[in-house]
Protein backbone atom coordinates (compact mmCIF):
# COMPACT_ATOMS: atom_id res chain seq x y z
CA UNK A 1 0.00 0.00 0.00
CA UNK A 2 1.28 3.73 -0.90
CA UNK A 3 1.10 5.62 2.72
CA UNK A 4 1.20 9.54 2.44
CA UNK A 5 1.17 12.16 5.45
CA UNK A 6 -2.36 13.94 4.84
CA UNK A 7 -2.38 17.19 5.89
CA UNK A 8 -4.88 19.30 7.54
CA UNK A 9 -7.22 20.76 5.33
CA UNK A 10 -9.94 23.91 6.26
CA UNK A 11 -13.09 22.14 6.19
CA UNK A 12 -15.34 23.46 4.28
CA UNK A 13 -18.16 26.15 6.14
CA UNK A 14 -21.08 24.17 7.74
CA UNK A 15 -21.01 20.69 5.40
CA UNK A 16 -23.99 19.23 5.98
CA UNK A 17 -23.55 15.58 6.59
CA UNK A 18 -26.01 12.92 6.98
CA UNK A 19 -25.31 10.06 9.58
CA UNK A 20 -27.36 7.32 8.68
CA UNK A 21 -27.73 3.69 11.25
CA UNK A 22 -29.57 0.96 10.74
CA UNK A 23 -31.82 -0.38 13.67
CA UNK A 24 -31.86 -4.24 14.16
CA UNK A 25 -33.15 -6.09 17.69
CA UNK A 26 -30.54 -3.06 19.08
CA UNK A 27 -33.21 -0.91 20.84
CA UNK A 28 -30.74 -1.30 23.72
CA UNK A 29 -28.51 1.46 22.19
CA UNK A 30 -30.71 4.29 21.83
CA UNK A 31 -29.57 6.22 24.66
CA UNK A 32 -26.28 5.96 24.17
CA UNK A 33 -26.08 6.40 20.25
CA UNK A 34 -28.86 9.78 21.18
CA UNK A 35 -25.61 10.66 23.13
CA UNK A 36 -22.97 10.62 20.76
CA UNK A 37 -24.90 11.89 18.41
CA UNK A 38 -24.79 14.74 20.07
CA UNK A 39 -21.41 15.08 21.22
CA UNK A 40 -20.51 14.73 17.54
CA UNK A 41 -22.56 17.50 16.40
CA UNK A 42 -20.96 19.94 19.52
CA UNK A 43 -17.53 18.51 18.48
CA UNK A 44 -17.64 20.83 14.83
CA UNK A 45 -19.35 23.08 12.90
CA UNK A 46 -20.59 20.92 10.49
CA UNK A 47 -24.59 20.17 10.07
CA UNK A 48 -25.48 16.71 10.80
CA UNK A 49 -28.71 15.06 9.14
CA UNK A 50 -29.40 11.90 11.40
CA UNK A 51 -30.85 8.87 9.39
CA UNK A 52 -32.36 6.05 10.95
CA UNK A 53 -33.39 2.94 9.35
CA UNK A 54 -35.64 0.88 11.39
CA UNK A 55 -35.31 -2.84 10.54
CA UNK A 56 -36.54 -4.73 13.53
CA UNK A 57 -37.43 -2.40 16.88
CA UNK A 58 -40.74 -2.77 19.09
CA UNK A 59 -42.98 0.25 18.46
CA UNK A 60 -41.67 1.72 22.00
CA UNK A 61 -38.37 1.63 21.10
CA UNK A 62 -39.32 3.68 17.94
CA UNK A 63 -41.08 6.07 19.91
CA UNK A 64 -38.36 6.01 22.21
CA UNK A 65 -35.59 6.95 19.25
CA UNK A 66 -37.95 9.66 17.70
CA UNK A 67 -38.07 11.20 21.48
CA UNK A 68 -34.21 10.79 22.04
CA UNK A 69 -33.26 12.52 18.75
CA UNK A 70 -36.31 14.38 17.30
CA UNK A 71 -34.27 15.71 14.50
CA UNK A 72 -33.63 12.74 12.49
CA UNK A 73 -35.69 11.26 9.75
CA UNK A 74 -36.72 7.68 10.91
CA UNK A 75 -37.16 5.09 7.96
CA UNK A 76 -39.19 2.09 8.75
CA UNK A 77 -39.48 -0.44 5.49
CA UNK A 78 -42.32 -2.93 5.86
CA UNK A 79 -39.39 -5.72 6.55
CA UNK A 80 -35.72 -6.35 6.56
CA UNK A 81 -33.98 -5.26 3.71
CA UNK A 82 -30.63 -6.19 5.01
CA UNK A 83 -27.75 -3.77 4.85
CA UNK A 84 -26.67 -3.25 1.48
CA UNK A 85 -30.62 -2.13 0.64
CA UNK A 86 -30.76 -0.27 4.25
CA UNK A 87 -27.98 2.18 3.55
CA UNK A 88 -29.37 2.39 0.11
CA UNK A 89 -32.53 3.51 1.34
CA UNK A 90 -31.56 6.21 3.73
CA UNK A 91 -28.60 7.32 0.72
CA UNK A 92 -31.32 8.12 -2.00
CA UNK A 93 -32.78 10.43 0.59
CA UNK A 94 -29.97 12.17 1.65
CA UNK A 95 -28.38 13.08 -1.81
CA UNK A 96 -31.97 13.81 -2.65
CA UNK A 97 -31.50 16.51 -0.01
CA UNK A 98 -28.16 17.76 -1.23
CA UNK A 99 -26.10 16.56 1.36
CA UNK A 100 -22.13 16.89 0.84
CA UNK A 101 -21.04 13.45 2.41
CA UNK A 102 -23.15 10.40 3.66
CA UNK A 103 -21.30 8.91 6.38
CA UNK A 104 -22.37 5.14 7.87
CA UNK A 105 -22.52 3.96 11.45
CA UNK A 106 -23.09 0.57 12.23
CA UNK A 107 -25.34 0.62 15.93
CA UNK A 108 -22.25 -1.40 17.97
CA UNK A 109 -19.83 1.02 16.12
CA UNK A 110 -18.40 4.18 19.13
CA UNK A 111 -16.94 7.23 17.49
CA UNK A 112 -15.01 9.47 18.95
CA UNK A 113 -16.21 13.29 19.07
CA UNK A 114 -13.98 14.42 17.17
CA UNK A 115 -13.99 11.64 14.38
CA UNK A 116 -15.77 12.93 11.93
CA UNK A 117 -14.47 16.45 11.97
CA UNK A 118 -10.87 14.62 11.52
CA UNK A 119 -12.30 12.24 8.60
CA UNK A 120 -13.37 15.49 6.71
CA UNK A 121 -10.11 17.00 7.04
CA UNK A 122 -8.65 14.39 5.20
CA UNK A 123 -11.36 13.68 2.55
CA UNK A 124 -10.97 17.33 1.89
CA UNK A 125 -7.51 17.31 1.33
CA UNK A 126 -7.87 16.38 -2.40
CA UNK A 127 -10.91 15.94 -4.33
CA UNK A 128 -9.71 12.41 -5.63
CA UNK A 129 -10.28 10.50 -2.45
CA UNK A 130 -13.76 9.77 -2.48
CA UNK A 131 -13.92 7.58 1.16
CA UNK A 132 -12.11 7.58 4.61
CA UNK A 133 -12.75 5.41 7.74
CA UNK A 134 -11.32 5.59 10.44
CA UNK A 135 -8.74 3.65 12.88
CA UNK A 136 -11.64 0.82 13.80
CA UNK A 137 -10.55 -0.63 17.22
CA UNK A 138 -12.00 -3.24 19.35
CA UNK A 139 -14.23 -1.60 21.83
CA UNK A 140 -13.60 -4.63 24.53
CA UNK A 141 -10.01 -3.87 24.00
CA UNK A 142 -9.81 -0.05 23.13
CA UNK A 143 -6.13 -0.31 22.47
CA UNK A 144 -6.65 -2.80 19.88
CA UNK A 145 -7.34 -2.63 16.18
CA UNK A 146 -9.36 -4.38 14.23
CA UNK A 147 -9.30 -2.48 10.78
CA UNK A 148 -6.94 0.30 9.66
CA UNK A 149 -7.99 0.01 5.74
CA UNK A 150 -8.35 -2.87 4.08
CA UNK A 151 -7.37 -5.38 1.10
CA UNK A 152 -8.90 -7.91 -1.10
CA UNK A 153 -7.77 -10.63 -2.91
CA UNK A 154 -9.67 -10.68 -6.22
CA UNK A 155 -8.32 -14.83 -6.54
CA UNK A 156 -10.57 -15.75 -3.32
CA UNK A 157 -12.52 -13.22 -3.04
CA UNK A 158 -11.43 -12.65 0.74
CA UNK A 159 -10.83 -9.13 2.11
CA UNK A 160 -8.42 -8.35 4.86
CA UNK A 161 -8.51 -6.04 7.74
CA UNK A 162 -5.13 -4.18 7.86
CA UNK A 163 -2.63 -3.70 10.83
CA UNK A 164 -5.35 -6.48 12.73
CA UNK A 165 -4.23 -6.87 16.54
CA UNK A 166 -1.88 -3.89 16.34
CA UNK A 167 -1.44 -1.13 19.61
CA UNK A 168 -3.56 2.05 18.18
CA UNK A 169 -1.27 3.70 20.58
CA UNK A 170 1.84 3.05 18.09
CA UNK A 171 3.27 5.85 16.87
CA UNK A 172 4.75 4.27 13.93
CA UNK A 173 1.21 3.59 12.59
CA UNK A 174 1.38 5.91 9.53
CA UNK A 175 -1.24 8.96 9.69
CA UNK A 176 -2.68 7.30 6.81
CA UNK A 177 -3.26 4.32 4.77
CA UNK A 178 -4.13 3.23 1.49
CA UNK A 179 -6.73 0.33 0.72
CA UNK A 180 -8.59 -1.48 -1.40
CA UNK A 181 -11.59 -1.20 0.82
CA UNK A 182 -13.44 0.57 4.13
CA UNK A 183 -15.26 -0.59 6.33
CA UNK A 184 -19.14 -0.24 5.60
CA UNK A 185 -19.90 0.04 9.23
CA UNK A 186 -17.87 3.39 9.90
CA UNK A 187 -17.62 4.96 6.73
CA UNK A 188 -17.54 8.67 5.38
CA UNK A 189 -17.98 9.49 1.64
CA UNK A 190 -18.38 12.19 -0.86
CA UNK A 191 -21.90 12.65 -2.27
CA UNK A 192 -20.65 13.52 -5.80
CA UNK A 193 -18.72 9.99 -5.62
CA UNK A 194 -21.97 8.37 -4.70
CA UNK A 195 -23.93 9.61 -7.52
CA UNK A 196 -21.09 9.00 -9.64
CA UNK A 197 -20.55 4.90 -9.25
CA UNK A 198 -23.82 4.11 -7.55
CA UNK A 199 -24.46 2.47 -3.56
CA UNK A 200 -24.31 -0.98 -2.68
CA UNK A 201 -24.97 -3.43 -4.44
CA UNK A 202 -28.16 -5.10 -3.03
CA UNK A 203 -27.41 -8.81 -4.60
CA UNK A 204 -25.07 -9.25 -1.63
CA UNK A 205 -27.62 -8.59 0.73
CA UNK A 206 -25.21 -8.29 3.39
CA UNK A 207 -21.62 -9.22 4.11
CA UNK A 208 -18.53 -7.66 1.47
CA UNK A 209 -21.18 -4.98 -0.30
CA UNK A 210 -18.52 -2.79 1.60
CA UNK A 211 -15.92 -4.49 0.14
CA UNK A 212 -17.86 -4.38 -3.72
CA UNK A 213 -18.56 -0.57 -3.25
CA UNK A 214 -14.77 0.24 -2.91
CA UNK A 215 -13.68 -1.20 -5.36
CA UNK A 216 -15.58 0.18 -7.71
CA UNK A 217 -14.62 3.60 -6.67
CA UNK A 218 -11.21 2.91 -7.11
CA UNK A 219 -12.10 1.25 -10.57
CA UNK A 220 -13.03 4.87 -11.40
CA UNK A 221 -9.93 6.61 -10.12
CA UNK A 222 -10.50 7.86 -6.73
CA UNK A 223 -8.42 6.94 -4.02
CA UNK A 224 -9.92 5.08 -0.74
CA UNK A 225 -7.95 6.63 2.96
CA UNK A 226 -7.86 5.13 6.33
CA UNK A 227 -7.03 7.83 8.72
CA UNK A 228 -5.28 6.87 12.53
CA UNK A 229 -6.45 10.28 14.32
CA UNK A 230 -9.98 9.73 13.70
CA UNK A 231 -10.86 7.06 16.14
CA UNK A 232 -13.87 4.56 16.49
CA UNK A 233 -14.39 1.46 18.15
CA UNK A 234 -16.33 -1.62 17.51
CA UNK A 235 -17.84 -4.74 19.06
CA UNK A 236 -18.14 -8.29 17.58
CA UNK A 237 -18.31 -11.43 18.82
CA UNK A 238 -15.00 -12.64 17.38
CA UNK A 239 -13.56 -10.14 19.71
CA UNK A 240 -14.85 -11.94 22.34
CA UNK A 241 -13.86 -15.39 20.87
CA UNK A 242 -17.37 -16.57 20.11
CA UNK A 243 -18.10 -18.09 16.63
CA UNK A 244 -19.87 -16.30 13.87
CA UNK A 245 -23.30 -16.52 13.59
CA UNK A 246 -24.99 -18.75 11.11
CA UNK A 247 -26.08 -16.01 8.59
CA UNK A 248 -22.48 -14.44 9.03
CA UNK A 249 -21.23 -17.72 7.99
CA UNK A 250 -24.12 -18.33 4.70
CA UNK A 251 -23.46 -14.96 3.58
CA UNK A 252 -19.59 -14.44 4.00
CA UNK A 253 -19.42 -17.87 2.15
CA UNK A 254 -21.76 -17.32 -0.67
CA UNK A 255 -20.73 -13.67 -1.59
CA UNK A 256 -16.93 -14.12 -2.03
CA UNK A 257 -18.23 -15.87 -5.46
CA UNK A 258 -20.33 -12.52 -6.37
CA UNK A 259 -17.59 -10.70 -5.53
CA UNK A 260 -14.95 -12.75 -7.59
CA UNK A 261 -17.22 -13.00 -10.48
CA UNK A 262 -17.96 -9.43 -10.02
CA UNK A 263 -14.38 -8.31 -9.93
CA UNK A 264 -12.05 -10.81 -11.35
CA UNK A 265 -11.92 -12.67 -14.07
CA UNK A 266 -13.88 -15.99 -15.69
CA UNK A 267 -10.58 -17.97 -14.70
CA UNK A 268 -10.32 -16.76 -11.04
CA UNK A 269 -14.09 -17.91 -10.45
CA UNK A 270 -13.54 -21.78 -11.92
CA UNK A 271 -10.40 -21.83 -9.44
CA UNK A 272 -12.26 -20.43 -6.60
CA UNK A 273 -14.89 -22.88 -6.88
CA UNK A 274 -12.51 -25.89 -7.78
CA UNK A 275 -11.00 -24.97 -4.15
CA UNK A 276 -14.04 -24.62 -2.02
CA UNK A 277 -15.90 -27.98 -3.00
CA UNK A 278 -12.45 -30.56 -3.17
CA UNK A 279 -10.68 -28.20 -0.25
CA UNK A 280 -12.53 -25.21 1.59
CA UNK A 281 -15.70 -26.85 2.38
CA UNK A 282 -14.45 -30.13 4.20
CA UNK A 283 -12.20 -28.14 6.21
CA UNK A 284 -14.59 -25.82 7.07
CA UNK A 285 -17.26 -28.44 8.06
CA UNK A 286 -14.43 -30.35 9.86
CA UNK A 287 -13.48 -27.10 11.82
CA UNK A 288 -17.04 -26.38 13.08
CA UNK A 289 -18.21 -29.98 13.54
CA UNK A 290 -15.10 -30.75 16.09
CA UNK A 291 -16.79 -27.74 18.41
CA UNK A 292 -20.29 -29.42 17.58
CA UNK A 293 -21.74 -26.94 15.24
CA UNK A 294 -23.52 -28.47 12.51
CA UNK A 295 -25.66 -25.32 12.21
CA UNK A 296 -22.32 -23.43 11.16
CA UNK A 297 -21.50 -26.36 9.11
CA UNK A 298 -24.50 -26.31 7.03
CA UNK A 299 -24.35 -22.39 7.21
CA UNK A 300 -21.02 -22.63 5.00
CA UNK A 301 -22.25 -25.84 3.26
CA UNK A 302 -25.29 -23.48 2.08
CA UNK A 303 -23.13 -20.89 1.00
CA UNK A 304 -20.68 -22.68 -1.42
CA UNK A 305 -23.88 -24.09 -3.35
CA UNK A 306 -25.25 -21.01 -3.54
CA UNK A 307 -22.63 -19.34 -4.72
CA UNK A 308 -21.66 -22.00 -7.44
CA UNK A 309 -25.37 -21.60 -8.58
CA UNK A 310 -25.16 -18.05 -8.57
CA UNK A 311 -28.33 -17.22 -6.06
CA UNK A 312 -28.09 -13.42 -4.58
CA UNK A 313 -29.94 -11.54 -2.33
CA UNK A 314 -31.52 -12.89 0.98
CA UNK A 315 -32.22 -16.41 0.87
CA UNK A 316 -34.54 -16.81 3.68
CA UNK A 317 -31.36 -16.81 5.75
CA UNK A 318 -32.39 -13.52 8.02
CA UNK A 319 -36.02 -12.42 8.59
Amino acid sequence: MIEREVRPATVAASPLVGLVTIWYRSGGEIDRVAAELRALAASSAMRLRPVFVVHALAPAEVAQLHTAVPQALVLEPSRNLGPAAGWNLAIRRLLDEGVDYVALRNVDTHFAPDCLVRLLEALDSSPAIAAVQPLLCDAQVPDRVQMYGGAFDPRTGRATHACKGARASDRHLPAIRESDYLDGGSLLIRATALRQVGGFDERLFMYGEDCDLSLRLRRAGFRLLAVRDARAWHAHAEGRGQLPSVHEVFYGTRNRFVLVRTHATTRDWWLLALRETAWGLPRAALFYLRRGRRDLAWAHACGVMAGLCGRVGNNGWVT
